[in-house]
């Protein structure tokens, strides 16, 4: 099993929710220190994509991350996704 699988596989499985994986918070990404770790860590996992999904804040530091990881030609594209979808949307 590949390390991201062992990590995932419980989670896929739905023996616990994605909030117990990655956390949950309300923490804004500003400072100059946050960015460039944020984007030390996706360099150092080699990730292609980060998805944030959540509310307005989330939302807003994905905003915030994609532009800085653009301007630092880091690779890592950033998507942000709502948490809700409204019903009216489904069909």
């Amino acid at each position: 099993m590949r390390p991201c699988t062992r990590v995932t596989f419980p989670f896929a499985l739905g023996w616990q929710g994605g909030f117990d994986m990655i956390g949950t918070g309300r923490d804004k990404i500003e400072s100059p220190q946050q960015l460039a770790s944020s984007k030390a860590v996706c360099e150092k996992m080699d990730l292609d994509g980060l998805v944030v999904i959540g509310g307005d804040d989330s939302n807003t530091n994905a905003a915030v991350l994609a532009e800085y990881f653009k301007a630092q030609k880091c690779k890592t594209a950033v998507w942000g996704g709502q948490r809700k979808v409204p019903r009216r949307m489904l069909f």
